[in-house]
């Protein structure tokens, strides 16, 4: 009589269950991304029916015109948000961008428009203020891991790498979306000499929400509906050549700057900027137009405007002031 053989431990059954139950979950998945959509719409003639494809659905799914639906549409959301000016000026990046708060007596929302992530690395967002956060926090933690491993601040090719990864993955992970903000990333020289003359001088970098990156000159305007504004960028240019000026000066010009240009795209009935970082939704985007105006929120109350201004240099890091706009 042979003797019983040794008993087979339940793990491998239970981890061959949990494999199949997986693969069950991402075929069922699989199969809802990629069915058609079908909605009702009434015209005036009639009622009709109208086919929505599966690739507006689908974030990893190119539509046949070889776009994806869901990327453009975290960009669209990205420019809706406040708008960011910046300039180069010397050995120091001016950065200022707008804050519409509810009531006079709140100074921050809560929400850094601007974030050091190493000594020669500034980090500003525009655009949904959760994904900001998001992303400004997995900045910081690139670059503290990168310095506690190699004792060494993070170089900006590798930052500039790894957040555009970080913002790619989400435009190709399943049943996931992408991040309706843009970045802009200022890099300030280090003290000690660089053999690549390209890194020896500040520069300014936007990464939006396919993970794309562009380099700015010496001035910069991200969202808002400000790129179109000439006065803007002529006053801006006229900042980066002037000399013998201190930081605070600096800051304090930006945001007047800043402000009138506000007050111009306020008094103007076909432009608009609205604010994204009060929002919490990403379908409070679609508003009315009168709700878009500055100084109004989505219930048509007073929101006041704040600017925040930054400067950024070696020798003094990022200093950041908050002050109460007239217009």
């Amino acid at each position: 009589m042979k003797p019983p053989g040794p008993r087979r431990s339940p793990v491998p059954f239970f981890w061959n269950c949990c494999i199949g139950l997986v693969s069950v979950l991402r075929m069922v998945s699989y199969h809802i991304s990629s069915q058609e959509y079908w909605s009702c719409s009434a015209s005036d003639s009639g009622a009709g029916i109208s086919i929505h494809e599966r690739h507006a659905f689908s974030v990893t799914t190119f539509d046949p015109n070889g776009k994806l639906a869901q990327v453009e549409h975290s960009m669209l959301a990205a420019s809706m948000g406040a708008p960011i000016v910046a300039c180069v000026r010397n050995n120091t990046i001016l950065l200022a961008a707008p804050q519409f708060l509810p009531s006079p007596f709140m100074v921050d929302d809560g929400t850094p428009r601007f974030a050091i992530v190493a000594p020669h690395l500034v980090v500003g967002h525009s655009g949904i203020s959760a994904d900001g956060r998001v992303v400004l926090e997995a900045a910081q933690r690139m670059a503290l891991e990168h310095a506690y491993t190699f004792d060494e601040p993070i170089p900006l090719p590798l930052f500039l790498e790894e957040l555009s990864l970080l913002f790619q993955e989400y435009t190709m992970k399943p049943l996931a979306r992408p991040f309706g903000c843009t970045l802009i990333v200022c890099y300030i020289p280090p003290s000690t000499q660089t053999i690549d003359m390209s890194l020896s001088k500040p520069r300014l970098f936007q990464i939006d929400g396919s993970g794309a990156v562009s380099e700015f000159g010496t001035t910069a305007v991200l969202h808002g509906g400000l790129e179109k504004d000439l006065k803007l960028k002529s006053e801006l240019r006229d900042m980066s050549i002037e000399k013998n000026i201190s930081a605070r000066s600096g800051r304090l010009s930006l945001s007047h700057v800043l402000e009138s240009a506000v007050g111009r795209m306020n008094k103007s009935p076909l432009n608009s900027i609205q604010s994204t970082n009060d929002i919490n939704d990403a379908h409070n985007i679609e508003n009315d137009e009168d709700s878009n105006i500055v100084g109004m929120d989505n219930n048509n109350l007073p929101r006041f405007l704040s600017i925040v201004s930054a400067s950024f240099d070696m020798q003094n890091g990022l200093v950041v002031e908050r002050r109460l706009a007239k217009c």
